[in-house]
């Protein structure tokens, strides 16, 4: 009989190792033992967002039917395998009647505004201002019951120059989360410096052990007490990590990444992996890593910063930098490119959320109990057009949504409706959020 006393199990408990490295745990039926049922299978909510740059090819993204029985668009096709799992929102927008000194759209004040909705200060640098995004106001509700309160995550670098066509500081476009009005999150753009903070490791500072190495014992014992289905279950988390952990070991090579503050003047640049696609798989396994074993409930992730010029020809030699893509003028050769990165961004989303769903928590999966936003701050990359963004949500908040249709609102809808609606599916009492005119319909 297995000694159900030894360990006191919930989604906040952590395997705890040497050198202060603790791993987070996944959900174990062991959760159950001795509580409330109603009460322990309550699985945490998570939200997400994938955030691709620099618009979409405006002409193959909306599906010409709406309900349950639409065709999937050119662009939307990847999304056939898990499609009963996500909704289509279109014409949500931002509010666009604003003066000059407000921008909401554009490359880099759409970026920044995109989660937020009350435009940005125009700015040369000096005095950036937006609003607080909805991850953010997500993550102050559920900030004391996980480590982190909330990860973000990137892959290329930060601009900080000034777009003199914009006459607006290229700042914005480096982020889509604000903690304050006046306070834009850096993001973290190296996996393998993601992954430590997830779990605590210092690799950089002289130990290479693997996570699971560290924390043995603790799994060892654990291991002891559970039940044969929760051992597999352990052992199916812990080859995941372990699988992560040998791809960023290959991705660093021979760098040791740490945080940058202690690099300065030190030690080489941290590794990177070995293509964009590697780079994009490794951000997602680390998303995945960081909702299942519940080390923070909300996470972004930008796919490129606003005007990226991320080279697409790894996925076809039609393509090119997608910025240059973007600007496609109508042409022909041009739009074929931007057609198939496009497709190619949905596709990374739909792998994200075939990771969640096929985690189980109970008699429901990991994309049961979250909410993932796909989202652009651009319809058309070419001429800058916001209106009617490109959105997807997937994901059934627990039981709240209803998933697998595509919902055409009438036109200028607020997007920060969506906005409301997921955080009062969060657990936020409050009737509205930045220039929400309520909540969206039709979601449940």
């Amino acid at each position: 009989m297995q000694n159900k006393k030894t360990w006191n199990l919930n989604r906040r408990s952590v395997l705890k190792g040497v050198a202060g490295v603790s791993l987070g745990l996944p959900w174990l039926e062991t959760m159950l033992w001795g509580a409330d049922k109603a009460e322990a299978e309550k699985h945490p909510l998570r939200f997400g967002v994938i955030y691709q740059p620099n618009g979409i090819n405006p002409y193959e993204w909306t599906p010409e039917q709406t309900g349950a029985d639409y065709q999937l668009s050119k662009t939307l096709r990847p999304l056939e395998p898990i499609r009963d799992e996500v909704l289509v929102l279109t014409n949500l927008n931002h509010e666009l009647k604003k003066g000059r000194d407000r921008p909401t759209s554009g490359h880099y004040g759409g970026t920044s505004n995109f989660l937020v909705g009350t435009g940005v200060k125009r700015s040369m640098g000096s005095d950036i201002q937006c609003g607080i995004s909805v991850d953010q106001a997500a993550a102050r509700k559920l900030a004391d019951q996980t480590l982190l309160p909330s990860l973000e995550l990137s892959t290329e670098a930060e601009w900080t120059g000034v777009d003199t066509g914009e006459r607006i500081t290229q700042l914005y476009g480096n982020s889509i989360s604000w903690l304050t009005p006046t306070t834009p999150l850096a993001r973290e753009r190296f996996p393998r410096l993601a992954f430590d903070r997830l779990f605590g490791k210092t690799t950089g500072l002289g130990d290479t052990r693997s996570v699971i190495d560290l924390t043995l014992e603790s799994i060892d014992d654990l291991k002891k007490t559970v039940s044969q289905d929760d051992q597999h279950r352990l052992d199916e988390y812990l080859t995941s990590v372990r699988s992560l952990e040998k791809k960023l070991e290959f991705s660093d090579k021979n760098h040791r990444p740490v945080p940058e503050s202690l690099l300065e003047g030190r030690m080489p640049e941290p590794g990177r992996a070995k293509s964009h696609d590697e780079h994009l798989t490794q951000m997602i396994d680390i998303m995945t890593l960081a909702f299942q074993t519940d080390r923070t409930r909300v996470a972004t992730f930008m796919m490129g910063r606003s005007s990226s010029s991320i080279d697409f020809s790894f996925v076809d030699k039609k393509c090119g930098g997608l910025h240059g893509m973007a600007h496609h003028a109508g042409r022909k050769e041009k739009l074929e490119g931007y057609q198939i990165a496009n497709e190619y961004c949905v596709k990374k989303y739909v792998e994200f959320l075939q990771k969640l769903h096929a985690i189980k928590e109970g008699e429901r999966s990991l994309l049961d109990n979250s909410m993932i936003m796909f989202g652009n701050n651009m319809r058309d990359g070419n001429s800058h057009t916001s209106a009617n963004l490109p959105i997807l949500l997937a994901g059934r908040a627990g039981g709240q949504i209803n998933p697998g249709r595509h919902i055409k609102y009438p036109e200028d809808t607020r997007l920060c409706n969506l906005y409301l609606s997921i955080l009062k599916r969060l657990g936020h009492d409050i009737d509205s959020f930045n220039e929400s005119t309520g909540e969206l319909p039709d979601l449940s």
